[in-house]
This record gives C-alpha cells, sequence and structure tokens, in this order.
C-alpha cells in the first residue's frame, strides 16, 4: 500500500527513514493541493534518495506543477490525469533535471508542447490524449534529447504526422525493425516501445 500524505510521511523523508527506496507513490490522494505540494518539494530537495514521485490523478494545477519543476533530485516526474494546462507544461519544461515525465490526461495543448519539445533533459514523454494538433506534435521533430514519446490519442494528430515523429525518432535512435502497430512503433532488436 502506498503511503498517504502526511507532516509524518515529510518527517520520514526528511530524516532519512522513508521506507519506500527512490520512489514515492501519492497516486489518487485527494488532500494535496498547493501548500502540500510545496512541503513537498522542500523536503524532496533535502532527500536525493527520492528520483521518482508519482502524483497521477491528484488534481494538481499548474502552479503546483511550478513548484515541482523545482525539484533537484527527482528524475521521473508522474502527473498523469490532472489539470495541468500549456502554463503548467511551460513550468515543467523549465526543469534540467527531469528525465522522464508522463502529462496523460491533462489540458495541454500546442503552446504547452512546443514548450516541452524545447526541454533537454526529457528523454521520456507521455503526453497522450490531451489537446495537441499536428502543429504542436511536429515541435518534436526538433528535439534531439527524446527517445521515447507517446502523443497517442490526441485527436488533432493525423497519421501523416504520427508517420513523421515515428520515422524522426527511428532515425535519431538507430532503430533497424521498426513497425506501426495500433500507435505503438516496436523496435523488434531491443524491444523497446515507443507510441506516437
Amino acid at each position: 500500500m502506498w503511503p498517504r500524505f502526511s507532516e509524518k510521511l515529510l518527517e520520514q523523508i526528511s530524516s532519512g527513514e522513508f521506507k519506500g527506496g527512490n520512489t514515492l507513490n501519492l497516486s489518487d490522494s485527494k488532500t494535496i493541493g498547493y501548500k502540500q505540494i510545496q512541503a513537498l518539494v522542500e523536503t524532496l530537495n533535502k532527500n536525493p534518495k527520492i528520483t521518482f514521485v508519482s502524483l497521477a490523478n491528484t488534481n494538481l494545477n499548474n502552479e503546483c506543477a511550478e513548484l515541482l519543476s523545482q525539484c533537484k533530485y527527482v528524475k521521473e516526474l508522474d502527473l498523469n490525469e490532472n489539470q495541468i494546462s500549456d502554463k503548467g507544461a511551460q513550468f515543467l519544461a523549465q526543469s534540467s533535471v527531469l528525465r522522464k515525465l508522463c502529462l496523460n490526461l491533462n489540458f495541454i495543448n500546442d503552446v504547452g508542447a512546443k514548450a516541452l519539445s524545447e526541454n533537454k533533459s526529457i528523454a521520456e514523454l507521455e503526453i497522450e490524449d490531451n489537446g495537441i494538433s499536428d502543429e504542436g506534435a511536429k515541435y518534436f521533430l526538433k528535439n534531439t534529447t527524446l527517445k521515447t514519446l507517446s502523443i497517442i490519442g490526441n485527436r488533432d494528430i493525423t497519421e501523416k504526422t504520427h508517420k513523421l515523429l515515428q520515422d524522426d525518432l527511428a532515425k535519431r535512435n538507430k532503430k533497424d525493425a521498426v513497425e506501426m502497430k495500433d500507435g505503438a512503433a516496436i523496435e523488434e532488436s531491443k524491444k523497446s516501445i515507443f507510441q506516437i
């Protein structure tokens, strides 16, 4: 069972007594707001051991995303199913620490996609089921850092743009046998999957 957000949890993280290893999963917690995220970020910035944080489905907004963009040690951040829009994506795109960012089922459009495409540290990005169009998706063609991009479910992205992104990622990642199957590109030799 995952821990609930509490002062006691913050104390455990600060003191090094947290038993969750490098993972802090607070998904589905409805008691987290701006002040709790502020306290959490301050605490996480004192503990380099926690590198993966999940706050999926916690009703976080753009102001919370701004705070989370200031985490010094968190390399993987799951913010799926929240209330984050372009402004929040712009804040998160300023992080130079994040390596994996999950923003599925939020409210990100082309402005947020452009900001995220300019980030130079994120290698894995999930932005499924947002409001991104062909224009926003094409910004990722200029990004040389991304190794994995999951962008399915954005209704305004055409098959042609999906194919452009697939070819671009395959070329950059020097993948040999890339196939399209239900929106997923599968590279057989390394068994890695990326979705576009």
